[in-house]
């Protein structure tokens, strides 16, 4: 069949018939039927050097990589599950998360004490998610601990953008960290042309684009968005746009207003141009960050 297929011949399969156990009388009086339908009990059968059975690599999924300080938690919305992908503690409660181009998830943010470094003993967490083992490793730390900033990545290097520097000062930041992730070494980029801090950062083609953020400017008042709510994050996955969690201002029982936190899942429908719901309330997103990844979900633990 190898040599058919290099000789450019199709394979013809072979036929399969159904077993049955039947008397000599019942074949005796349903032989003219059982010719009839022959072809019809007849089974194509692919040949036995063909394997149909899914190997381990046939297992990778779109999934939504939910990151927060309890652990890692991977959602499939076509199949409305969960996956425990990392129950480890190590990471910071206020980071910010990045995905790059070949699938690798970094993680970056919190505060790291070093004994050793008399000069300058305070870094930041600087972990990738380790896909064979589902462990956090931990990186090269960030030198310039901060909040509030911005991960980007372009042509083998990953960007922390801006924010706020962890100080009594809280000043806000232009300055751009430059990690090689052929070198595993920290660097410094040029800056922006602005100080800014809680922003969103974008890659796209090997560039790297700042949106949004507060400074020293100041915003003026336009239209209200037609739904009230802030920190709302978004994930593209598959093609198809989600919106997952924020805040929005409720009515308690007393009357009082207070900010809540949602934690819901949105679907953009592309071809009606609504939004529908998808899930209600999904208690692994509280406090998480977002990212769209593709993982082996036989290497996950289903929820």
């Amino acid at each position: 069949m190898v040599k058919d297929a290099h000789e450019g011949r199709l394979t013809t399969l072979r036929k399969k018939k159904e077993k049955g156990q039947e008397t000599a009388k019942t074949k005796e009086a349903n032989q003219g039927a059982a010719d009839a339908k022959a072809g019809d009990d007849e089974e194509r059968v692919l040949p036995g050097i063909l394997n149909d059975t899914l190997r381990f690599g046939m297992f990778l999924q779109d999934l939504i990589f939910m990151i927060s300080e309890e652990g890692a938690v991977a959602y499939d919305p076509a199949a409305n599950e969960c996956y425990c992908a990392s129950l480890s503690t190590q990471i910071p409660k206020n980071h910010v998360s990045l995905v790059t181009k070949e699938n690798q998830i970094f993680v970056a943010g919190g505060l790291f004490y070093n004994e050793d470094n008399k000069e300058d003993p305070m870094s930041a967490y600087f972990l990738q998610f380790d896909h064979l083992d589902s462990e956090w490793l931990g990186m090269p730390p960030l030198p310039s601990p901060r909040c509030l900033f911005g991960l980007g990545e372009a042509l083998n290097a990953i960007y922390v953008v801006g924010g706020r520097e962890l100080k009594d000062s809280e000043d806000s930041l232009d300055s751009v960290l430059c990690y090689d992730r052929l070198s595993f070494k920290w660097g410094e980029s040029d800056p922006l042309p602005y100080a800014v801090y809680g922003h969103t950062v974008l890659s796209h083609m090997d560039l790297v684009y700042v949106i949004g953020g507060k400074g020293k400017d100041r915003w003026s008042s336009f239209e209200a968005f037609p739904q009230e709510r802030s920190s709302l994050s978004l994930v593209s996955l598959a093609g198809t746009l989600y919106a997952l969690g924020g805040f929005a201002t409720l009515e308690t029982e007393s009357g009082e207003l207070v900010p809540t936190e949602l934690n819901d899942i949105w679907r953009f429908n592309q071809d009606e141009k609504k939004w529908e719901g998808v899930l209600r309330e999904i208690a692994y997103a509280a406090g998480a960050t977002f990212l769209p990844v593709r993982l082996n979900v036989l290497r996950l633990t289903k929820m």
